[in-house]
């Protein structure tokens, strides 16, 4: 019997990218039988998927309660990828807490509770001039900005302010490019820099950055992989995001949830990615 996979979407982006159309082909080819299906659509039967794997759910951050109960409801119904406890950890900032507590090297940050008062005087025993404030439930750029530390009461969203947020210094490397690194199975798949456009920090295509295939050294990805040793559970598919400032590799985020694999990118990573998915439901 073929098995049925949903490629979860969303509303805004009801279609397969680029990228995980060549994974719906490759599931296809193997026998599989995907589908898109919208996490928000009332009408989806997740029960007679058997797996329903996280790809383009782009909107989740602007609901996330409806998010998390969401994730709850489906994973009593069919399996999860990647799981529900790693897919609701990840979805909120605050994993990189715990992967600072366990050694994974990253940007140093000032945590903001929601509703507490900008944290001027922390910052200046900071001695951070330039930052960048993010929400601690995002995606993409969304609600992403940059400012002097004097100035963040200019950049800071009312929302932000209701549901907190983190402040850390910017980090000029990141003007070189930013690496994006894509494992399946905790296995090495390929590496993509992404570069943003001249005068931008923001590493999204719709932004004007540009992708590229690339090659990292050794010690670059043995320290990316350390990251994965970090997670709570190994995941299915990770894509690690990181600079390099001093020779080494610095954590900005490990996108665990819906981020794009730049499988098109990269020869032979859809199948790669299918694969690992199929895996999932011989066991």
């Amino acid at each position: 019997m073929e098995k049925r996979i949903a490629l979860v979407t969303c509303n805004k982006h009801p279609d397969l990218t680029v990228s995980d159309r060549l994974l719906a082909d490759a599931l296809r080819q193997s026998g599989a039988q995907p589908k898109a299906v919208d996490w928000r659509d009332n009408t989806a039967r997740w029960r007679n998927f058997d797996l329903a794997v996280m790809r383009s759910t782009w909107d989740y951050h602007l609901r996330p309660a409806e998010f998390t109960a969401w994730l709850d409801r489906v994973a009593a119904e069919t399996r999860l990828v990647n799981s529900r406890p790693l897919l609701r950890w990840n979805s909120n900032k605050l994993y990189l807490a715990e992967l600072r507590e366990r050694g994974v090297a990253q940007l140093p940050f000032l945590l903001v509770e929601a509703g507490a008062a900008i944290p001027y005087r922390e910052l200046d025993q900071c001695g951070w001039g330039d930052v960048v404030v993010k929400p601690l439930v995002g995606a993409s750029a969304w609600q992403i900005a940059r400012a002097q530390a004097g100035g963040i009461h200019c950049v800071l969203s009312q929302e932000l302010q209701q549901t907190g947020y983190l402040i850390q210094p910017y980090a000029c490397q990141i003007e070189a490019g930013e690496y994006s690194i894509i494992y399946f199975d905790g296995q090495f798949s390929h590496a993509v820099l992404k570069k943003p456009k001249p005068g931008d920090f923001r590493t999204q295509p719709e932004l004007g950055a540009t992708q590229t295939v690339v090659r990292p050294e050794d010690r670059i990805l043995a320290e990316a992989a350390s990251v994965l040793e970090a997670l709570p559970e190994r995941p299915t598919y990770a894509r690690v995001d990181g600079i390099v400032r001093d020779g080494h590799f610095v954590l900005m985020e490990a996108e665990l949830i819906e981020p794009e694999l730049f499988l098109h990118l990269h020869p032979g990573a859809a199948q790669t990615f299918a694969a690992s998915l199929l895996a999932l439901v011989q066991k």
